[in-house]
């Protein structure tokens, strides 16, 4: 290594999943390599003006949540509480919030996957999101301010404790027939009246949940603030979703639809009540356009109070891209961190001026969807082909296309295991590879017919799905698109496949189907 250049496997370009980088790497290098894209708009979300930042996958959502968890988290006067929906909630866990939308009339039921459009399980949500403040704050430890410790407060917090227990952490309690058990001691010197609002059956050692929800809700509205400088702060991230069956993935875009209203509903509660509390969520943009939430109007306050994360700029080129800009970031902090500082051009420093015949920034940025993953997936394969070497080459980058390419066809694959299973799978696997591009309907329609005369799966495979169907779902997947004057591609924002124009499978994935050229006129 020479004093002022670093060998690539030297470099940190991050990871896939922005939370193990923020643990790999810790919160002061994280901060400082990651790029305020100008789409972010971060500070309105500093400022409460947003609080949904949403886009595909991929797009660093999570970067985002945790970026913006670094830079609260070095005021002391911030309490910062990270949620991740993900992995903080199990199976358990979602059945039961699923239990208190349909009203906990089934209670021997051992699963709910059908939620009625006119219930939901919104006023669950608020609960859970107002014991998260109120037992952050931990008044007794009193490090932490921003309520005054008043009958209303004493009160709710009594409330809180009567419905988690010792389960601080689950989105609701164990409900039966619509109450839950609860230790009578926990509502010691509540009134009578109360008793009655929540619906106390002391002798049964139980209270209405949905009457107890309310009065919490209700209760959280009337506390008086104090004269300290604390702000709470709640990021609420992975608002995924299962991609483990068709029923799971139903059943998650339900209750994040719901929790996208919860959380408009308490921001509007805190920003009339002026209480220094927000709460802020990253949302896949497929939540926002399934059939699942129509009814309940979830547009609204995303598009009010949401910022779409979109790294591709129409008319643009690929030397301004705010990807290259990610990348100089990393590098840069990566010298600072071994002491080098120049002003060398780092682009020029690392990497050719041209790979295959196009400009280096094209290649990367053409192998990607235009996210932030692709290219910090494609760098990271790159660098550990690249030995003891100082520079990529395009002979690095080919050595790397195949891994590269699986990759981004598995993550993909997973997605459409929702749709298809294995054998259909494999099926489109047997469609695509060694396919020629351009092709047309009719070239695969015909390519179908064939393959399914030689391999019974194709063939069932046939019976089951139509063509058309399944083309626009490889379009939704960023696997196909169209040629010509023009590329069309949905990561592209182009919202429709062309059916009757020549199509070609996304550049990334041509390696792992060993694609040809058709040479079509």
């Amino acid at each position: 290594m020479s004093d002022n250049k670093l060998q690539l496997k030297q470099l940190f370009f991050g990871k896939t999943d922005a939370y193990n980088e923020l643990l790999e790497c810790g919160p002061e290098q994280f901060e400082r390599s990651f790029l305020k894209n100008d789409a972010y708009s971060i500070d309105d979300f500093l400022s409460g003006l947003k609080y949904y930042i949403y886009g595909d996958k991929g797009t660093g959502k999570t970067a985002f949540l945790k970026y913006l968890e670094c830079v609260l988290s070095n005021s002391p006067e911030n309490l910062v509480i990270p949620i991740r929906y993900k992995s903080e909630f199990d199976l358990s866990d979602k059945k039961d919030l699923q239990r208190t939308a349909v009203g906990n009339v089934q209670e021997e039921v051992a699963d709910v996957t059908d939620l009625s459009e006119q219930k939901d399980c919104i006023v669950s949500w608020q609960v859970y999101l107002i014991s998260r403040i109120i037992k952050g704050l931990d008044f007794k430890k009193g490090e932490y301010r921003v309520f005054d410790n008043n009958k209303e407060y004493e009160t709710l917090c009594k409330l809180i404790q009567c419905v988690y227990s010792n389960e601080s952490h689950r989105i609701v309690p164990k409900i039966n027939k619509g109450c839950v058990n609860v230790n009578l001691s926990s509502l010691s010197g509540i009134s009578a009246a109360l008793e009655l609002e929540i619906g106390l059956e002391k002798d049964q050692k139980r209270v209405n949940y949905q009457k107890l929800a309310k009065k919490i809700i209700d209760l959280f509205g009337t506390l008086n603030l104090t004269s300290s400088t604390n702000t709470v702060w709640i990021l609420f991230d992975e608002l995924e979703l299962s991609v483990q069956s068709k029923k799971s993935y139903k059943r998650d875009i339900q209750l994040v639809r719901d929790l996208i209203l919860a959380i408009e509903r308490l921001n509007d509660l805190c920003r009339i009540k002026a209480y220094p509390v927000h709460i802020v969520a990253s949302i896949r943009s497929e939540v926002i356009n399934s059939v699942y939430t129509s009814g309940f109007e979830i547009n609204k306050p995303i598009e009010d109070f949401g910022k779409e994360i979109r790294w591709y700029i129409r008319g643009g080129n690929y030397e301004n891209s705010p990807l290259v800009s990610m990348i100089l970031q990393k590098l840069k902090v990566c010298e600072e961190n071994f002491g080098i500082q120049d002003d060398q051009d780092l682009w020029k420093k690392y990497f050719p001026d041209t790979i295959n015949n196009m400009s280096s920034k094209e290649y990367i940025l053409r192998y990607t969807w235009q996210r932030p993953r692709d290219v910090i997936r494609i760098l990271n394969i790159a660098k550990e082909t690249a030995g003891d070497s100082t520079y990529f080459t395009q002979e690095i980058f080919d050595a790397s296309m195949r891994t590269y390419s699986q990759k981004s066809w598995n993550e993909i694959a997973e997605e459409l295991s929702l749709i298809y299973d294995a054998d259909d799978l494999k099926a489109i696997k047997k469609l695509l590879t060694n396919i020629g591009v351009p092709f047309t309907l009719n070239d695969l329609s015909e390519r179908l017919k064939q393959l399914g005369a030689i391999y019974d799966y194709v063939d069932r495979f046939n019976g089951r799905h139509k063509l058309i169907n399944v083309l626009e779902q490889l379009f939704n997947s960023g696997v196909i698109g169209n040629s010509g004057q023009r590329m069309r591609f949905k990561f592209l924002k182009d919202d429709d496949l062309d059916p009757l124009g020549n199509m070609i499978i996304h550049v990334p994935l041509r390696n792992y189907f060993a694609v040809q050229s058709a040479n079509r006129d």
